[in-house]
């Protein structure tokens, strides 16, 4: 999964890093909402995930200190 991700991750940088969201909705055809409402919830998405990997790593360590 994060092999994955990070290939998504690092082709959506370099195409879309310096675009605006009206020039991403031209780019893909999107109305300048769904263009919105996508990335936020990508984002959102992202902070879960970070937020779960970071309380599972943590619960690896507590345990192998134990």
């Amino acid at each position: 999964m994060s092999e994955i991700f990070s290939h998504f991750y690092s082709a959506f940088r370099q195409i879309f890093q310096e675009l605006s969201y009206e020039e991403i909705a031209d780019v893909l055809d999107w109305s300048l909402s769904k263009v919105k409402s996508t990335l936020y919830r990508a984002r959102m998405q992202l902070k879960q995930h970070l937020a779960e990997k970071g309380r599972t790593d943590r619960s690896r360590t507590v345990m192998a200190t134990r």
